[in-house]
């Protein structure tokens, strides 16, 4: 299982219709073969003040780790199904996918989970 932590959802305030969220995650999730826990999926209300000829309704921004498996052509044809998933509610999206290599990533999660589940991951010094 492979992680792809981050989707930001980029919509306009004025998309005048909801953006069914729990299903769209569902599919991020199997197109990239990831669970709702790893797949960070997040709504940005946003107003775009460039002039591209996209007309899309949702840009959608995807951060995903670089794996030998994530070749450009299964990332393309992952981001086309991404497109097809919010076709299928009626909405237009204009995909972006940017990876990173593993050593390159930082996270320091809030620590409301508590000290237990840190040191039981082997992160003590997150919560010290």
């Amino acid at each position: 299982q492979s992680n792809m932590p981050l989707v930001k959802l980029f919509a306009s305030p004025k998309l005048g219709r909801s953006i069914p969220l729990s299903s769209l995650q569902k599919s991020m999730c199997s197109i990239w073969g990831t669970t709702a826990s790893t797949t960070k999926l997040i709504l940005l209300p946003t107003v775009d003040w460039t002039s591209h000829p996209y007309g899309e309704d949702i840009y959608v921004s995807i951060r995903a780790k670089s794996t030998p498996t994530r070749t450009s052509t299964v990332v393309i044809e992952g981001m086309k199904k991404v497109q097809e998933a919010f076709k299928r509610h009626g909405l237009k999206a204009n995909v972006r996918l940017e990876t990173y290599g593993g050593e390159e990533y930082y996270h320091v999660p809030p620590t409301t989970m508590g000290e237990d589940f840190w040191r039981s991951k082997g992160m003590v010094a997150m919560v010290e």
